[in-house]
């Protein structure tokens, strides 16, 4: 558990956080500001979320050098793997949305709300990038 102090309308707040409120490979734990804290997830979150895209560009063009170039329009009942994988992207970021929104309304309309929501994002992301590493690993070794 972790405690959690920050000024609200004038009036100091706390609250019992169940987890680290910055995930360990945050560098912004270094601060106890709340508007630095916040600028440095989001600068975090920005940076993961690029990661995220790149990965996500090359494991199109990995698919796009080992399928058939005409996928746009799969057969009935069959999605070719880049189809798959664009609708999987559009589900993935859904449900990042839905999730951190989630989190962080717990602490709907406190400071605290928007540095929930960006380490749930921080987190998410880091998951992601791990999880494409791999697909994409999968992707060049099958269809080699």
């Amino acid at each position: 558990m972790r405690l959690v102090v920050a000024l609200w309308a004038g009036a100091w707040s706390c609250w019992v956080v169940p987890y680290p409120v910055v995930a360990a490979d945050v560098p912004c734990a270094k601060t106890s500001n709340p508007i630095e804290m916040t600028a440095c997830l989001a600068a975090t979150v920005e940076y993961k979320l690029g990661r995220v895209l790149r990965i996500e560009q090359a494991i199109m063009r990995g698919l796009q050098r080992v399928t058939p170039a005409d996928d746009a329009k799969p057969p009935t009942g069959v999605s070719a793997p880049r189809v798959r994988f664009e609708a999987a992207k559009t589900a993935w970021a859904r449900v990042r949305e839905a999730a951190c929104d989630a989190q962080a309304s717990v602490y709907a309309e406190g400071t605290i709300e928007g540095v929930i929501r960006l380490v749930c994002q921080s987190n998410l992301a880091t998951a992601r990038l791990r999880e494409l590493k791999q697909a994409y690993r999968d992707v060049l070794r099958v269809h080699r």
